[in-house]
This record gives structure tokens, C-alpha cells and sequence, in this order.
């Protein structure tokens, strides 16, 4: 499972000292976050957080199949951990206690438990539902009629909790009846009353639903509950579900034979690669043979008409299904955030009215699709943890710094300028834990890169067809993506799940020569997921069509006419397409294009930030605005 997280904990405006505490472990076959709201003594109340958070941490016990027992368990101990640290010092810790609300996460389910008044909330397509119910003499209040719900919130007896950690030797943990099934696109909230008891559930909803990254979101909830006085500590904890685990899609009479599916497909790599790209040419090239070859016998037969499917029909019925089988890398991603323009800035650019138009017009396009769509699968269920890969980033970056020795990070304008601008892009990253660094390089090549573990360069020489700050976001945004993507350690990751891993200089060879068939496909994704980074940071997208364009003015390619040519024609440009390591000037054009009409759709605004002005005088747009 993929989960992006963020969390905050801020002391508030009125409380001298920060009784809250939080954790979360982000395990390969388990998840698990915990917030705790001291109280009680000189410094009690710190202290008996920050014990229920270490306790519960460390006696969890996330191989059991039922999370449920290894909560109620693992708080239970934390209980008595407190009420015994309690009892040493009475004077000092009397009353010492906190509050504890917890979620775990295993096989694509959710468990919950807590005491107090904590809290945990699931937000799912636009509905938000409390897991939990306050121990609170508020909620008692509730229950009875006594107070209606939205008076709650701010109520002067809001502090008072009915159940905490450490004031008994035991405790009564609630834990749900059932199970959560977690969905794809899931949220969860946990926080302590710090924000809850100060911000509406409506309020909460709202900024969850927005659509922003989770860094955001996290950071719009602690700004409203500072706002609403900020009178007691406050702690958030946001996990949106990004991705399930692939094992619990699979009924589960069929596990056993699809791990054996999963484990050849890992043991087998590049004959299964093989047999799909075979298997996938022999499918679409022999059915419209056949149906030429047999057209005049099966008229003559029958002397009626016979309609035929065209190339182009059986072309766009395998795109569908490829879309399906593989998922379309086509499809508009989700904007982590929002960002809206000034209305009076001059610097910016209105919408653009572009056509549709197909942009796949090759067979090979479609068997580059399968192959970028078997990799992302392959990642999937293969692991290279970020620490490896940022210490694999290391290396590879001293041989960068050899190569181009005296020649990095000289220009004392630009790399200051580049490394901002690329600081404020990465946070809005899917992959957190990546050291980005970014580097400029004195070369009169047109090029920009990126390496594993998060290093990007740009080459002076690029820098100089770049006519302002939006171009060159979307030089940066794509460079980005080529990391978070997993474009940068693909050939490593898989290479070393296989046998000999990266012992095996022939594996590496080998899946590195697979990956170069359909590299021009991930630098089309990488396009694309860079226009949709900049678009939420309130960028032009139309000047990455700009850039482009302009770059195909020096070095000129034409759209294969497909329907017009012969074949000697036609097999010449499926392998300069097969060969290619990039889309074509006017394919890369027409991607973009296609997907900024799909992106103002979505996503529809009235202007972008161009920032000719920023990039002239190497001053980022989120310092100032023209």
C-alpha cells in the first residue's frame, strides 16, 4: 500500500508547553499512527504522551491477523506503563494521564482504537465520518440531549474527558465492531482536541475536500485552528490512501496461484516481456492481414459487401484495451493543490483553445504502452527502499561531479535561483523521504537530467532557449517526475529482485535495453505529470507547449503520414519510434496539448503565471509577483 503522510504538532498560542505527542511507522507489511494528549501535573502531562507513544510503538505487534488485539494490547500496556511511572513519583506526576487515539492498517483494512478524546475521521468521495467516539462529559451531555452537537464545539466544559491513559491500573479501550475496507483515494485524520474541539466537522470536511496535497491540508487545518483561538495544543496527523496492496484485489482462493503467477513473472522477466511485445504484434498485425488476404473470397461467396475493420478501427479497439489491461498513462492525475492567480497580475496567460487530435498513430506506440504499463506493475510488487536508493544517489552524483568537474554550481545567479525554484517544486512530490538537490551545470548543451536519489541538473545550455519561469518550471517539474516516477531506478529496482540481482551484470544489461523500447513513452508520462505539478503550483501550462514548439522550430520532424505511406515507409517509422529514447517534437507537442484540454476540463482556471519577469531577474514566483 502507498500512502502519502503528513503531520503536525504545534504547541498553540496560549499553552506555555506542548503536552501532545504523535508517531506513525510505515512498514512494508503494516501501518500504524498514534496521537496522545497529555495533562495533568507540573510536567506530567508530557511525559505521559510521550510514554503512551514509545510503549504502544514499541509492544505493537503488527504480524497478527486480527489488528484489533494488538491495539487493545499495546494501549493496555501503555496504560499501566504510565499509571507505574505515576506511582513512583506521586508528588510531581499526580494525575498525570492522556488521552490516545490509533490507527493500523494491514491488507487494505483499517483498525481503530482509543481512549479520550482524541480523534480519528475517515473522509471518502466528499462524506467525512468520526471512527471514534469521545470519552468527554461534552459527549455524555450529547447523548443525553442536554446540548445539541453544534453547540459543542468551544463549550466550557469541552476539556472534560471521562477516560485517559494512566489514571487506573486498567482501562476500557474502545475499539469499532468492524473492520474499515479501505478504498483508493481514502483520508484519514487523526487529532487531538486541539483541532476538533475548535473546528467544526463541516469546517474539517471542507479543507479535505479541496483536493490539496496532504502538506497542505495538514497545514490549512492547523491555520484554522489556530484561528479559532489556538487556546490548547494541537496535533494532525493526515494519510491519504495513494495506492492499495495489490495481494488483496486477488479472491483470496486464488492467492496461492497468483503468488506463483507474481513469483515466475519476477523470475522470468524478459521472456515475459517478450512474449507480450510478440504476442501483442502477432494480435494486431495478423487479424488485418487476414481479413485483406480473405476480402474478395468471402465477397465472391456471398457477392454482398463486406464491411472490414480499417487499421484504424482495430488500432483504437487495442488502445482501449491496453487502456484497460494496463491502465492509460493518458488520464489526468490529481492536482495536489490549487493555487489561484491574482486576477490583477500582467504576467500572466489566458486559456488556449486547442483540438484534439490522435497522437498515437503507430503500432509500436501502443506496444510502448504495454511495456511502460508491465514496468509500473513490476514496481509495484518489487522494493527498493528510498534509503538505498538515496545513498545509490550519492554515488552516482560524485561520478556527475567528476564528469563535469569545475563546471557545477560556478554561476553564482543561476544555481541560487534553480535551487529554489526546485525546493519549492519537490513538495509536492508522491514519493516523500527523496534528497532532492538541484545543480546547475556551465554547458552549451541543450539538455537537463535527473539521477537516482533525487540529483537534477540543468545544463546552462537549456537555460538559454528558455524564455521565462513557467518553461522553465516545466524543464524542472519533468526532471522531478523522472525521480518520483521511479523512471530514475526502475532498471535497479527490478534488476535486484531478480536472481543475482545486480550481481548480474547480463540482467542489468538486459533490462536496461528492454526499458530503451519504451523510454520515449516514460519521458511522455514524465511530460505530463510535469504539466500537472506546475498547473498546481499556478503556472501557464501553455508554456511548456510554448518551449516545445519552439524547440521543434530548430531541429524540424513531420507527423507520420500513416494512411498515406507504404509500407517500407511504415516499418521505417515504427523502428525510429521503437529506437527512440524521446517523442518527437511534434508527437511531444501534441501530448501536451491533448492533455492540457483534459486538464482544463478537470481542473478549470482562468489564468497561469508566465514569469518572464522572474526569470530575467532570477526571482521566483513565490517570492514575488508581477
Amino acid at each position: 500500500m502507498r500512502l502519502d503522510i503528513s503531520q503536525k504538532t504545534d504547541r498553540g498560542l496560549i499553552r506555555k508547553e506542548n503536552q501532545d505527542n504523535m508517531m506513525s511507522l510505515d512498514k512494508e507489511h503494516f501501518k500504524l499512527f498514534v496521537v496522545a494528549d497529555g495533562m495533568g501535573g507540573v510536567s506530567g502531562g508530557k511525559l505521559a504522551s510521550s510514554i503512551a507513544v514509545s510503549s504502544i510503538k514499541s509492544t505493537f505487534d503488527g504480524k497478527r491477523k486480527n489488528l484489533f488485539n494488538s491495539l487493545k494490547h499495546s494501549i493496555a500496556q501503555a496504560n499501566r506503563d504510565i499509571h507505574n511511572q505515576a506511582s513512583k513519583n506521586s508528588e510531581n506526576y499526580k494525575g498525570m494521564g492522556t488521552t490516545v487515539a490509533a490507527l493500523a492498517i494491514k491488507n487494505n483494512k483499517a483498525f481503530v482504537a482509543h481512549v479520550g478524546d482524541s480523534r480519528v475521521y475517515l473522509y471518502r468521495k466528499d462524506s467525512l465520518k468520526r471512527l471514534t467516539k469521545d470519552h468527554s462529559k461534552l459527549q455524555s451531555m450529547i447523548d443525553s440531549g442536554d446540548i445539541d452537537q453544534n453547540d459543542a464545539n468551544n463549550h466550557s466544559e469541552a476539556n472534560i474527558i471521562t477516560r485517559a491513559l494512566g489514571i487506573n491500573l486498567s482501562v476500557n479501550i474502545e475499539v469499532p465492531d468492524k473492520t474499515i475496507h479501505i478504498q483508493k483515494d481514502d483520508i484519514f485524520l487523526l487529532c487531538s482536541d486541539g483541532l476538533c474541539g475548535k473546528v467544526s466537522d463541516e469546517s474539517i470536511k471542507e479543507t479535505l475536500g479541496i483536493g490539496n496535497s496532504v502538506d497542505d491540508t495538514c497545514e490549512q487545518l492547523l491555520n484554522k485552528a489556530l484561528d479559532a483561538g489556538g487556546d490548547d495544543n494541537i496535533t494532525i496527523q493526515v494519510i491519504k490512501v495513494e495506492a492499495l496492496d495489490i495481494t488483496n484485489k486477488i479472491p483470496q482462493k486464488n492467492n496461492q496461484e497468483s503468488g506463483a503467477i507474481i513469483s515466475w513473472i519476477k523470475n522470468n522477466l524478459f521472456s515475459f516481456l517478450l512474449i507480450l511485445l510478440a504476442g501483442f504484434f502477432i494480435f494486431n498485425y495478423s487479424p488485418i492481414n487476414f481479413f485483406k488476404s480473405t476480402q474478395d473470397q468471402v465477397q465472391s461467396i456471398l457477392n454482398t459487401p463486406v464491411k472490414l475493420p480499417s487499421v484504424d478501427d482495430v488500432n483504437r479497439q487495442t488502445n482501449d484495451i491496453v487502456d484497460k489491461t494496463f491502465g492509460s498513462d493518458q488520464s489526468v492525475g490529481s492536482i495536489q493543490s490549487n493555487r489561484t492567480i491574482n486576477k490583477t497580475l500582467k504576467d500572466v496567460d489566458q486559456p488556449v483553445s486547442y483540438q484534439y487530435q490522435d497522437c498515437d498513430v503507430l503500432y509500436s506506440d501502443i506496444a510502448q504502452e504495454i511495456g511502460y504499463g508491465v514496468q509500473n506493475s513490476l514496481l509495484a510488487i518489487t522494493d527498493y527502499p528510498i534509503v538505498k536508493e538515496n545513498a545509490l544517489g550519492k554515488q552516482i552524483a560524485q561520478e556527475v561531479e567528476k564528469m563535469y568537474y569545475g563546471k557545477i554550481d560556478i554561476d553564482k545567479e543561476w544555481t541560487p535561483y534553480i535551487k529554489s525554484l526546485g525546493q519549492y517544486l519537490s513538495k509536492y512530490v508522491k514519493r516523500k523521504g527523496i534528497d532532492y538537490h538541484f545543480h546547475v551545470i556551465q554547458d552549451k548543451n541543450i539538455n537537463a537530467f535527473a539521477i537516482p536519489g533525487g540529483g537534477i541538473y540543468m545544463l546552462t545550455g537549456i537555460l538559454d532557449k528558455i524564455k521565462n519561469e513557467a518553461q522553465l518550471m516545466t524543464i524542472l517539474a519533468h526532471e522531478i517526475k523522472h525521480v518520483d516516477l521511479k523512471h530514475c531506478i526502475s532498471v535497479f529496482q527490478i534488476t535486484s529482485s531478480l536472481p543475482g540481482g545486480m550481481n548480474n551484470s547480463l540482467s542489468y544489461i538486459t533490462t536496461n535495453m528492454i526499458k530503451h523500447l519504451y523510454s520515449s513513452r516514460q519521458e511522455a508520462d514524465a511530460d505530463r505529470r510535469g504539466l500537472e505539478m506546475i498547473y498546481s503550483c499556478g503556472y501557464s501550462p501553455y508554456q511548456s507547449v510554448c518551449f516545445w514548439e519552439n524547440m521543434q522550430g530548430k531541429v524540424q520532424y513531420d507527423m507520420p503520414d500513416v494512411k498515406n505511406s507504404n509500407i517500407v515507409q511504415k516499418v521505417f517509422w515504427e523502428l525510429e519510434n521503437i529506437l527512440s529514447t524521446h517523442p518527437k517534437f511534434p508527437k511531444r507537442v501534441c501530448l501536451l496539448k491533448n492533455h492540457i484540454i483534459k486538464l482544463q476540463k478537470k481542473h478549470p482556471r482562468d489564468i497561469g503565471y508566465v514569469g518572464k519577469w522572474n526569470y530575467e531577474n532570477k526571482i521566483p514566483m513565490h517570492q514575488q509577483q508581477m
